[in-house]
């Protein structure tokens, strides 16, 4: 009977709660915090933008047109992506561990019994594995199936069927034809957990080259010595309305990191002074405080840095869809299957407002 109990803690606590389940998850994801977050994301959404032109120019009466357009419309598309997590849950697994302890039968009158526990890690876990795969996220429709004549390059990315199930790979050394997930595994990396929609990072990539060239600033790599005269560089790269308007260099721990320590060179008698209340972040030097150097948990170990408005960084989830539901519970034998769903999405909404140096 311990056992059924188990299970009804885990299903019933999913039944009464699963809005709060779907939250938690969006709760904890850095990501979602970092960005624009658009919560009720099922369709496809254009994101507009009007770029209005020069056109100021003495009076004089005898002109009654305008010279060209009075501007130009254009628009980018953030496209939602369905991903999921499948679960078998069988809370006897548990049995003999110090969760034995916490296995209480009901988890709506224990509010922190078992249920509850059990929900609360499964919501990190999944955020945590959003949160480390977003910036490098790739379309699972751009991937097309793996065909066993092809000699795959590191890198490429295939869908690949062993019979049974369907799972997203990247080769990860060189392959001659025939050379498969199943034959050669070490040469494959499952990217299962990566295929939530292209990420901010695999957009710059695919799109670097056609930004305009003043968006793009050359800082070559960045180390423990150079990193605040990089930073500086890109702030002083841009354009005086530009640097008005303030906003974030956003850069990873791993720069962060970099940026601290040459920070500390820099400036020996202490960096206080640069330091933003409350918050890990840094002023960048010069900004007059507009500009706000900000660590990124999700950038990994990237070493793009980001600059533009927390508002041109879009992120898009279904956290208000009345779909959000933990799914069907099938019970099985020892437990009971069930599945996670959910959307994302990730798009920037002005290239034109957003600058970048040439790491990826």
């Amino acid at each position: 009977m311990a056992t059924q109990s188990n299970i009804s803690a885990i299903a019933n606590y999913a039944g009464d709660y699963s809005a709060v389940i779907f939250e938690q998850v969006f709760q904890n994801l850095d990501i979602a915090k970092d960005v624009d977050l658009i919560q009720n994301l099922d369709t496809p959404l254009i994101l507009p933008k009007y770029t209005a032109n020069d056109g100021v120019r003495p009076y004089d009466s005898t002109i009654t047109q305008p010279n060209g357009q009075a501007g130009t419309f254009s628009q980018r598309t953030i496209t939602p992506r369905t991903s999921m997590k499948l679960l078998n849950i069988i809370p006897e697994e548990l049995r003999g561990t110090y969760l034995s302890r916490g296995l209480k039968a009901n988890a709506k009158d224990y509010p922190l019994g078992f249920g509850q526990y059990y929900w609360s890690q499964q919501t990190k876990k999944i955020a945590d594995e959003i949160n480390r795969n977003a910036y490098f996220a790739v379309d699972p429709q751009s991937i097309t199936p793996y065909n066993a004549g092809t000699a795959y390059a590191v890198g490429d990315k295939i869908l690949f069927s062993n019979g049974t199930t369907n799972d997203y790979y990247q080769c990860a050394v060189i392959t001659t034809a025939g050379q498969s997930p199943t034959s050669t595994p070490a040469s494959w990396t499952n990217i299962n957990n990566r295929c939530q929609g292209a990420g901010f990072g695999t957009i710059l990539a695919a799109e670097y080259g056609s930004l305009p060239a003043a968006n793009k600033i050359a800082t070559g790599a960045i180390t423990d010595t150079n990193a605040f005269d990089k930073v500086v560089l890109m702030y002083q790269s841009m354009p005086a309305e530009k640097q008005a308007l303030g906003g974030e260099f956003k850069v990873s721990y791993n720069v962060y990191q970099k940026y601290l320590n040459a920070l500390l060179t820099k400036f020996t008698n202490g960096t206080s002074f640069m330091q933003v209340p409350g918050s890990p972040s840094l002023y960048v030097y010069g900004s007059g405080n507009r500009w706000i150097l900000t660590p990124s948990t999700w950038m990994g170990a990237s070493q793009r840095i980001i600059v533009t408005q927390k508002e041109n960084l879009k992120m898009g989830t279904d956290l208000l869809s009345d779909l959000n539901t933990i799914g069907n519970m099938v019970p099985h034998i020892h437990g009971f299957y069930c599945k996670f769903q959910f959307i994302l999405a990730y798009q920037f909404v002005d290239l034109d407002l957003l600058y970048v140096n040439d790491q990826a």
